[in-house]
């Protein structure tokens, strides 16, 4: 009766035959056929299908792996349970869940390596090095999870084959426009009216006004169509001296067709501008030309002197300063090595000497030479010296030094909003390479990738850990844009440049090859969160501690009191050597190797062994949430006491806030927080696991728990 058992590890469950010939572990069980089917997205195709996979779950109990059904759609791959095995509760404790994608199913554009596994061998899955008869594959992913798969059981011996197939054909495909975003008919975002494209005149004026630059700078638009380049926008900002004449006469001399462009100036007339390097040839001599515009136009005043740091104008080299595109893509490579293990083995093995591989890996190093140059770059900014970014291409280490200074140096960049736009202007709008440096379609594969943007986010990371109270966003906003960019949908995170996003092969009926036409995107954008998560999710974008820091109305209310605030003042006094009373501060980061941190939540998340249970910087962070939450009840309870203003509050945006009338924080059951929060699986407590975190305990005594009688319960429970 039993002919073929599932095997994980040491331990073996059976599964009768003439169970599946019965239908009984079958998903043409219409009732699980429709409730998936009804989840899939506007312009989503199923490609391929397999039953009787099995999913392993290689760090937890073997009773965990399930065997169903595996789907491959033109977005993503999606495993079914069986009906026996389906855990009817799992999407109630997942506590970070996206709209768009289910926690399990993998994006196609996620997908960085497929591996075969065989006796204990692994060899890379490519297009036409695809085996006819897989047995166990390892998909390692961008967001680095490792999900493995069992194709043994499979009825036809082809059909592993058939569906791996299917998995590589679309994960790498031929042409850019291949791709799902093509198809999705997603609702339109409303966050376009929030965050300009920076692609017309209009949104760089708008900003040259803002910065008070619009004398020194200009705005030209002879690149309409992108007739002069392809990799700038139509609409961008040079040195007043220079005419649109000029500006076409000089463009086509540099790499990749980009003459000095504009980043930002600070409020005392120090600017940032970025420049690639001149073609062969013409090379000192029109470098030198340009940078004497840029003195022209700089507010400061001065010129060149001898060694570029003479005057008003610094050079920096960028292509000497930092490592090259290879050797962050060799560094970035050697940390999924490590953080990505297919099973519990081959983590204990990387555990082992995890220190010395993190230093030889680079990454950390590379993170500090970045902030570096960033620190310095800001130094010659404060000391009223115009700073020219120079770079071959001017789009990979360019914007990551442009806005890490622009973080050290302006407060409204610090905020979400200001740190999207400053994306969407530095990054998007002046045309770093996604496409090319995440490498999905097959051209893309000659050309040089290179994880340059996630580099970046740990950079910014750095400085959110070293001032919570001075950035607005926290490092789950962080990851989350990570993970936007994983998800392949986003018009921000697609293309190489602004021409790429507008180019679109269009066939008439009639027409037998595509033609290009010129239009705007219509892939919606990743800063439209509402699309991807709930508010509980959107509410962890926010820092406490800066919430608390910018209300000058709370914290005078606050330090005036008698009140214990110890869980604050570790991270509001005296960050980075000045006072945290100065909101408009300059940060002053710790930039050395050894004062750096591994940012575990974006490259450790999905390991359950490395999660600390109850503890972990997630429990910091919601009890600094329940803190503030109850600093802004309790001062709403005086003010209401003393006639001062009516019972409306102020909203906090955070998780715990009584505002948003939340039943998930209102009404929680006894939850086990762990490092890996939001993104792990909450764990309930049990005896296996021990009593409930103190953040449970902390709620359920404060006067935010709807059960309590604190001040104001009556009137502000749901």
């Amino acid at each position: 009766m039993y002919v073929w058992r599932r095997l994980v590890g040491k331990r073996s469950q059976s599964v009768r035959r003439s169970d599946c010939e019965m239908g009984k572990l079958n998903t043409a069980n219409l009732k699980t056929e429709e409730k998936w089917q009804s989840k899939l997205l506007s312009g989503e195709e199923i490609i391929s299908r397999a039953g009787r996979i099995v999913r392993s779950d290689s760090f937890g109990c073997n009773e965990n792996d399930q065997i169903g059904e595996m789907v491959v759609t033109n977005f993503r791959i999606i495993f079914i349970p069986y009906p026996e095995k389906e855990d009817e509760n799992y999407s109630q404790k997942i506590l970070q869940r996206n709209k768009l994608i289910g926690n399990n199913d993998i994006a196609l554009y996620n997908i960085d390596v497929i591996f075969n596994v065989k006796k204990k061998r692994k060899k890379v899955v490519e297009d036409g090095l695809i085996p006819r008869q897989p047995k166990t594959i390892e998909i390692h992913c961008k967001d680095f999870r490792v999900h493995v798969f069992h194709l043994k059981f499979l009825n036809e011996k082809n059909e592993g084959f058939l569906i791996l197939s299917a998995i590589v054909d679309r994960v790498f495909p031929q042409e850019l426009h291949s791709l799902f975003a093509f198809k999705y008919r997603g609702k339109t975002s409303q966050a376009e009216d929030n965050v300009p494209q920076f692609n017309s005149a209009p949104d760089w004026t708008e900003l040259l006004e803002q910065k008070r630059a619009l004398g020194a700078f200009r705005v030209v638009q002879c690149n309409k169509d992108f007739r002069v380049s392809d990799s700038l926008p139509e609409s961008f900002v040079v040195p007043s001296s220079l005419s649109e004449s000029d500006v076409i006469s000089v463009i086509r001399k540099f790499s990749n067709n980009r003459c000095p462009v504009w980043s930002f100036t600070h409020s005392n007339g120090a600017s940032i501008v970025r420049m690639a390097s001149a073609i062969a040839g013409v090379g000192e001599e029109l470098e030198s030309k340009m940078i004497e515009h840029v003195c022209s136009s700089s507010i400061c005043g001065g010129g060149r002197g001898g060694g570029g740091d003479a005057g008003g104008v610094v050079v920096v080299d960028l292509t000497k300063r930092l490592p090259s595109l290879l050797e962050i893509h060799s560094s970035c490579r050697a940390i999924q090595s490590k953080c990505m293990p297919g099973n519990l083995k081959e983590f204990w093995l990387s555990d082992a000497a995890w220190l010395s591989s993190l230093e030889s890996s680079h990454w950390m190093s590379s993170l500090s030479c970045c902030l570096k140059v960033a620190n310095e770059t800001a130094t010659h900014i404060i000391d009223r010296k115009t700073v020219i970014l120079k770079e071959v291409d001017a789009v990979d280490f360019c914007p990551v030094v442009s806005c890490l200074t622009q973080l050290i140096l302006d407060p409204s960049v610090r905020t979400l909003d200001g740190f999207q736009r400053l994306i969407e202007r530095e990054w998007v709008a002046l045309g770093h390479k996604f496409a090319e440096r995440h490498g999905n379609c097959n051209h893309a594969k000659t050309n040089v990738r290179s994880s340059v943007f996630l580099l970046f986010l740990d950079c910014v990371w750095q400085l959110v850990n070293q001032f919570p109270s001075q950035i607005q966003f926290t490092e789950y906003f962080l990851v989350s844009i990570w993970d936007s960019v994983c998800l392949g949908i986003f018009r921000n995170f697609l293309f190489d440049n602004v021409h790429s996003s507008y180019s679109h092969p269009n066939r008439l009926p009639s027409q037998e090859t595509y033609i290009t036409q010129l239009k705007p995107p219509s892939l919606p954008s990743a800063w439209d969160w509402e699309q991807q998560f709930a508010d509980e999710q959107v509410a962890l974008f926010y820092s406490p501690l800066y919430v608390f820091l910018h209300d000058r109305t709370l914290r005078d209310q606050t330090l005036n009191a008698s009140v214990d605030r110890s869980v604050l003042s570790s991270a509001l006094d005296c960050e980075g050597g000045k006072s945290s009373d100065a909101v408009d501060l300059v940060l002053t980061p710790d930039v050395e190797l050894c004062r750096l941190q591994f940012w575990s939540l974006c490259y450790l998340r999905w390991l359950p062994v490395t999660e600390v249970i109850g503890g972990g910087s997630a429990s910091e962070y919601l009890s600094q949430c329940i803190l503030v939450e109850e600093i802004l009840f309790l001062c709403q309870a005086i003010e209401v006491a003393d006639a001062k203003r009516s019972h409306d509050r102020r909203s906090s945006r955070l998780i715990f806030g009584l505002d948003s009338g939340r039943p998930f924080v209102r009404h929680s059951s006894p939850v086990c927080i762990s490092s890996s929060f939001p993104f792990s699986v909450d764990r309930p407590p049990d005896s296996r696991l021990g009593p409930s975190s103190f953040i449970d305990s902390y709620f359920k005594n404060s006067v935010l728990y709807s059960g309590n009688s604190g001040p104001g319960s009556d009137e502000f429970d749901d």
